[in-house]
């Protein structure tokens, strides 16, 4: 059994690329040391429509024996998933060959939809498809070894109902994690594709059909970065019967503020009057202590800087993150 990954939201995946950023080894106790002034990457990802369906796919071992998987079991003839172990099974050999030769050892992921497994979207109209979205290949022995495959690379067989997902239009995106400006920025443009894909579904056009679709998926295009943590999704929020919904909108305005505010307020002066504030109270001035020091510096900044936030248009809860952001930053690299 191998079973596809779970795509993360972008908070999930924003806190993973930070931490693979700033990581740089383990101390003599073990515990993970971070380089919290490490620059961030800019990364680009491609965005492809998600389907509301069955997750479905193929595994083709190195006997060459195709093994039916739902996202949870194997499945076959008789004990199946919708029908797509069947589906699979009736194959005219030109297909079941091409996989046997090209892709031993190899994962095909995909979504099997149509009628009668989802309902609501746009693909739900047409008649049972499967739709791949994803390969791999799979290192029996050391996982270390298992490696993506890029999917438009797979053939797609439209007269048999197997799509490719790269036959519909893609999305591009360039996030700038260092930069909270540009990561608002691309928010707010991931929000606009995602809306005009729940608009109107781009395979659902493909099939002859229109309707509402469920999102996108985001996957890193750089190999270095091509891990599954790495991968988001974004869907609709316009109708909420399909029970999803997309990004925040971001304020790009408010974010450049707030960046002004904080560096500002967050101050060399304040910052040793918090650590001075540990040692006063008995506390430690270690990592241990990170959220004492945070919380006073943020409950001084509420109390003492109330008029400059007011002026700013925004409040002591709008800065809070940021604060925090810079506060710990100071402090790792005091405690260092």
């Amino acid at each position: 059994m191998h079973k596809f990954p779970s795509i993360e939201q972008f908070r999930n995946v924003k806190r993973a690329v930070e931490y693979a950023s700033q990581y740089s080894g383990k101390d003599e106790a073990g515990e993970p040391v971070l380089n919290l002034d490490a620059v961030l990457p800019t990364l680009k990802f491609k965005g492809t429509e998600k389907i509301h369906g069955s997750n479905c796919s193929i595994y083709i071992n190195l006997n060459g024996e195709i093994i039916c998987q739902s996202r949870e079991r194997v499945i076959k003839v008789g004990d199946d998933n919708y029908g797509f172990a069947s589906f699979i099974n009736n194959l005219p050999p030109e297909i079941t060959n091409h996989w046997k030769e090209t892709y031993r050892g190899c994962v095909i992921a995909g979504e099997w939809a149509g009628q009668g497994i989802q309902d609501v979207v746009a693909v739900s109209k047409v008649p049972k498809f499967w739709v791949i979205f994803a390969a791999w290949a799979v290192d029996e022995i050391d996982e270390d070894n298992n490696h993506w495959i890029d999917v438009s690379t797979l053939k797609h067989w439209n007269e048999y109902r197997i799509f490719n997902i790269t036959q519909v239009p893609t999305f591009e995106i360039e996030i700038n994690f260092n930069d909270p400006i540009k990561i608002a920025e691309a928010i707010n443009q991931i929000n606009q594709y995602t809306i005009e894909v729940e608009a109107l579904s781009p395979l659902g056009k493909l099939l002859g059909v229109e309707g509402i679709g469920e999102g996108i998926v985001w996957t890193p295009t750089d190999s270095e970065w091509s891990h599954s943590r790495y991968r988001f999704k974004t869907k609709g929020e316009k109708h909420s019967e399909s029970k999803v919904t997309k990004l925040a909108d971001v304020d790009v305005e408010k974010v450049a503020s707030i960046n002004e505010l904080v560096s500002k307020v967050v101050e060399e002066g304040r910052l040793i009057q918090a650590w001075n504030w540990l040692k006063e109270n008995n506390k430690e001035q270690t990592e241990k202590s990170t959220g004492d020091f945070i919380r006073w510096v943020n409950n001084d900044i509420a109390k003492e800087e109330s008029d400059l936030i007011a002026a700013s248009g925004l409040n002591a809860k709008d800065i809070s993150g940021a604060v925090s952001t810079a506060a710990r930053k100071w402090f790792f690299n005091k405690i260092k």
